[in-house]
């Protein structure tokens, strides 16, 4: 049995509230090459800005203070990434992203799944592998349900790699433990797979990490990949109209929070002290903005059930995020104004003095 986990916001919060005796058995499980952290805070659409992304990946202090390493970023369901994450990522070590892409009412780069180079702007590569839907393993192989359904789900899949000229020999496939969105893991995936391999010679299947691979095509070299210098833009983000008020209040907050974040840095040049807490504050401000950046938005039956408990309750708590980021990074503002009234000199005559955040 192995397991990836795709985001860094959970293994984090695990690490601050577990005993000495979970981390340390988590360690080992990473030593051995069983689970494997990966680099994105959450999946996230495309509202967060570069600011906000940059401060997604705090979690790497942490997982460096436990000497834990990040080799892969893993992106699920949104069908794009922000460009200066590859920029972040070379500064990390991280070498590896696996995109999860999910086609509903989307559009998916690529026809098949395809290794290549992605390239940033400023020159810098990061080796990335457009993976089939994040959860192919479960509803095209059926991994949870019997053997013999099996077997014929998986002959069908390789028959379509093949009509597709699929060029490597190996072929990652991405699941959760359960048929459903946020699983937990599960063993019976490493049960049907033991089932296979001691009935078939050939095709052998394994339970692998996501960076395993990635390190298989770095053995077979990956000077011939195709390099790609271009933007990778979601294309399922049709939620954000349903949202728009929110969508608003989001894009004020990102903004508000630069600015802020400007003034209390002109401050601390002239010689203001900073308030104590004011990193602490920062960083909530930016985990609001996050929240809301994270990429599920309304539940499943928000549609077909719009009034339900459910669907009323993720919406408001979804658009609490987007009002608390603003409301603190307006609070930041105000701060930072505060500290700078005291280099501002009083005048006879009415002045306007302006500090260009």
């Amino acid at each position: 049995f192995k397991w990836t986990c795709e985001a860094s916001w959970a293994v984090e919060e695990f690490l601050k509230a577990r005993p000495a005796s979970q981390i340390e058995r988590l360690k080992r499980r990473i030593e051995e090459g069983r689970i494997e952290i990966t680099g994105m805070y959450f999946n996230f659409d495309e509202l967060p800005d570069e600011q906000s992304l940059a401060q997604s990946l705090r979690p790497f202090q942490t997982f460096k203070e436990y000497g834990i390493p990040v080799e892969l970023a893993m992106q699920n369901d949104v069908n794009g990434i922000g460009w200066c994450m590859n920029d972040y990522f070379n500064q990390l070590g991280v070498k590896y992203l696996n995109m999860g892409t999910h086609g509903h009412r989307a559009l998916i780069a690529f026809d098949k799944p395809t290794a290549f180079w992605w390239e940033s702007p400023a020159g810098n590569r990061i080796l990335t592998f457009r993976a089939e839907h994040y959860m192919t393993g479960n509803f095209e192989f059926l991994m949870d349900g019997d053997f013999a359904l099996f077997e014929e789900k998986v002959l069908e899949y390789l028959k379509k790699l093949e009509a597709k000229n699929y060029p490597h020999l190996v072929i990652p496939i991405q699941h959760s433990g359960y048929l459903t969105d946020n699983a937990p893991p599960s063993t019976r995936s490493s049960e049907i797979i033991g089932m296979w391999n001691k009935k078939y010679e050939w095709p052998k299947m394994q339970t692998a990490v996501g960076s395993e691979f990635f390190k298989y095509l770095e053995g077979l070299g990956t000077d011939d990949l195709p390099v790609y210098r271009t933007a990778w833009p979601d294309w399922w983000t049709d939620g954000f109209a349903s949202g728009a008020r929110e969508m608003s209040v989001t894009r004020q907050g990102h903004t508000q929070l630069i600015a802020a974040q400007g003034a209390l840095s002109m401050a601390k040049l002239l010689g203001a002290k900073m308030p104590k807490e004011i990193f602490s504050d920062i960083q909530l401000a930016n985990n609001a903005l996050l929240f809301y950046g994270e990429h599920t938005f309304g539940a499943a039956e928000s549609i077909s059930d719009p009034f339900s408990k459910n669907t009323m309750d993720q919406r408001y708590m979804k658009a609490s995020y987007a009002w608390e980021g603003l409301r603190r990074a307006k609070i930041l503002t105000e701060k930072g104004m505060g500290l700078l009234q005291a280099y501002v000199q009083a005048e006879e005559n009415p002045v306007i003095a302006v500090f260009n955040t």
